[in-house]
């Protein structure tokens, strides 16, 4: 699927001879929970203090996970800078002086995730191993006992804002874990990666049931928090069950001059790709009438629709407030697709969570409203491309989410946001390794792969690429701020798609500011019309699997103050304008706490600088200070051993007789012990055999290293001679 050749303040942002004044956003000053995520201050935006601007609601989680309103001005300021930017041409009474990005092209991104940061919560409801109020059973922690019926009536049983404890041991779930809308803001909490184990699958699952869809017949303008809605489009019904603080899906077909739902692979991903996730703040009699947050991120167009998903009186429609910490969960594949998936989800989190042999996906994040993934560590996938080996996979239109601090590894896809996903933050994240059912190919690092993601910030990242193709559908307006991309393997060597930056066709007006491209290995600075996915390059753009390329792709993008190895002039550096001041983020005001000793901010084009985020060192197993505030810590000491296998032909099929060569990439010092399914069997390393007989046949690779063993399978048929 990624295989191209068959397929802060808002300082700079725009200054005008008018007065600004700041914002003032009070604090959380009523949770009885403390923030696990310190440091993270939002950041004020500049507020026109001439005009009058609309008022909104800003939710608080409280103890028992309902929300307290309060009221903040001038939350969605972009209508307004429009309007001073096109008045700023045509009149001599405003100044515009020189941005960093032109306006229009951002959102605020300092809104997004939990407000007040992650909850820490200190009142435990269980030990596991030990007493389940409510119950006659305990968890036995010993990986050969099927401890899912204990932990999932812990969870079903824990009050709001308590935690359930799982100790050192190793958990087996003979199914997933579920949390459903019926449980109520708790936190799953292990003793750490190393210690706690889970071997299964966890499912956080909002309701699914009663689906309708509204027509908008008024207010789906950019910018707006109030719409009309008619009948269902499913049974004709009014929608008299609404709830305040109920999540929707609203979403509409978009501008199909750069909207579009298929790719070059074929197939519509969804009709109405362009959308987010609002939440009700209010509404008028019937419940047509809906007021909501955050404000609208585009004018949708036509064919606008809200979806909505019923909860009842009691409950709410996502599930709400739950945390999954400290621990290691080792995917049972025979459990789902997913190692953790979070459905229909609001304000949920999973923080210093190690996730290890997924499937399709480390976490699926899908319609997730204002969660956080922080500080975890997800590495080596069972599968490696064409549809699996993602780490991080955000889709169904999640909205205002943060994805800071983690560590990903020997993925096919580490860090993709599709499916529409809007208005989220990407930040401070370290790629490392790739493996790809291709062999030789680098593939995505952070990226876009389907339909249609728009306004999404990607923030200070390092890894060897960001790659938005347009496989399964477009993207827009995506903002590169600070990142360091290499356009190379960190530690291996990849013969194509050494690409730094690659925005393929109709992945359109993106900004990339700040940026540190390439190494003394790029050969082309850029590529347009015509590609050599053998030729290392900084920027890629307009590509569309063999077909007439995209010149808006580049026609459109914003390229500011980036810097790359191959710019001979102004110290490897290329500016749009004169501004050459960049505010240390674009959603942060300032260090968050989490960086501890770490250089903030890490990444600058002028030098360059480039220091390593913290999530980098972790991996390295540098132990960096840490103040007064302990980081998460996913650290590679904990990491497991890991290997992969590559078999030439890659198909593993052919006639009698089938040369079959075995690759497995493993540490330095492994052994092995190759059983290819005939009968035979070898400890070479690299071994090539000769099937001689039609038939199916199951290779399995035993790697052992250090004291610990892992297995490896590999599925060969051969078929009748010719």
């Amino acid at each position: 699927m990624f295989e191209h050749e068959h397929k802060h303040r808002i300082r700079g942002l725009l200054q005008v001879g008018i007065h600004l004044d700041d914002l003032r956003c009070p604090q959380n000053g009523h949770s009885v929970e403390n923030n696990r995520r310190t440091g993270s201050t939002p950041l004020k935006l500049a507020t026109v203090s001439t005009l009058s601007l609309e008022t909104m609601s800003r939710f608080s989680p409280l103890s028992e996970g309902l929300p307290r309103l309060r009221t903040i001005h001038g939350l969605f300021l972009m209508p307004i800078l429009r309007a001073i930017f096109l008045l700023s041409l045509v009149s001599s009474s405003f100044s515009l002086s020189a941005a960093i990005m032109p306006p229009g092209r951002t959102v605020d991104w300092s809104d997004t995730g939990i407000e007040g940061g992650i909850p820490l919560r200190t009142n435990i409801f269980c030990n596991v191993r030990q007493l389940i109020p409510g119950t006659n059973i305990v968890a036995t922690g010993d990986g050969v006992a099927d401890d899912r019926p204990a932990i999932q009536a812990a969870i079903n049983l824990c009050p709001p804002n308590q935690v359930v404890y799982l100790p050192a041991g190793i958990y087996k779930l003979g199914a997933a874990l579920v949390v459903s809308c019926y449980t109520k803001a708790i936190t799953l909490r292990g003793a750490g990666p190393g210690q706690t184990i889970v071997d299964g699958a966890i499912n956080l699952i909002g309701n699914t049931t009663a689906v309708d869809r509204h027509p908008v017949t008024l207010g789906a303008t950019l910018g707006s928090t109030n719409i009309i809605i008619g009948r269902s489009q499913v049974d004709n019904s009014w929608p008299e069950a609404m709830r305040v603080g109920w999540i929707l899906l609203f979403e509409s077909s978009g501008d199909p001059a750069f909207v579009q739902p298929q790719g070059y692979e074929g197939g519509v991903w969804n009709p109405r790709p362009q959308g987010q996730l609002i939440e009700v703040v209010g509404f008028g009699t019937g419940r047509t009438n809906l007021t909501f947050r955050p404000p609208l991120y585009w004018d949708a167009g036509t064919n606008v629709v809200v979806h909505r998903i019923y909860g009842n009186a009691s409950y709410p429609n996502f599930v709400r407030l739950i945390g999954l910490e400290d621990f290691r969960l080792h995917h049972n594949n025979a459990l789902g697709n997913y190692a953790v998936r979070l459905e229909r989800v609001d304000r949920c989190w999973m923080s210093n969570v190690e996730v290890t042999n997924s499937k399709v996906a480390g976490v699926l994040l899908t319609s997730g409203y204002r969660c956080e993934l922080f500080g975890n560590y997800i590495h080596h996938s069972t599968m490696s491309g064409s549809g699996g080996g993602y780490g991080i996979l955000m889709q169904g239109k999640s909205t205002q989410c943060r994805v800071e601090n983690n560590i990903l590894d020997e993925l096919a896809g580490t860090l993709l946001v599709d499916d529409g996903s809007a208005g989220n933050v990407i930040a401070y994240n370290y790629s490392h390794g790739i493996q790809f059912y291709t062999m030789g190919w680098q593939g995505t690092h952070f990226g876009t792969h389907s339909s249609h993601p728009m306004f999404n910030l990607f923030e200070g990242n390092v890894g060897p690429n960001h790659l938005s193709d347009f496989i399964h559908g477009s993207s827009s307006h995506a903002t590169l701020y600070r990142n360091r991309l290499l356009g190379w393997g960190l530690d291996t060597v990849y013969a194509r798609q050494n690409f730094a930056v690659m925005f393929d066709a109709y992945n359109r007006h993106a900004n990339f500011v700040g940026n540190v491209l390439g190494t003394p290995r790029a050969a082309a600075y850029e590529m347009e019309r015509q590609y050599d996915f053998a030729t290392s390059a900084i920027w890629v753009f307009g590509y569309n699997g063999g077909r007439t390329y995209d010149p808006d792709a580049k026609a459109t993008a914003w390229r500011h103050m980036n810097y790359d190895t191959l710019t001979a002039t102004n110290g490897g550096v290329r500016w749009a304008t004169n501004d050459t001041t960049l505010p240390d983020s674009l959603y942060l005001a300032t260090k968050p706490s989490w960086f501890s000793n770490v250089v903030w901010p890490p990444i600058h084009p002028v030098g360059p600088v480039t220091n390593s985020i913290p999530a980098q060192l972790r991996f390295a197993g540098v132990n960096y200070s840490t103040g007064s505030s302990q980081p998460p810590d996913s650290s590679r000491s904990l990491k497991p051993l890991a290997a992969v296998c590559a078999i030439i032909p890659s198909s593993g099929q052919g006639p009698a007789p089938l040369t079959v060569r075995f690759d497995t990439q493993a540490p330095a010092g492994a052994t092995f012990l190759y059983d290819f399914g005939d009968g035979a069997t070898t400890t070479t390393a690299n071994p090539v055999h000769i099937y001689t007989a039609p038939g199916q046949y199951t290779a399995r690779i035993v790697v052992t290293c250090e004291g610990q063993s892992i297995t490896l399978t590999k599925q060969i048929r051969v078929t009748a001679p010719n």
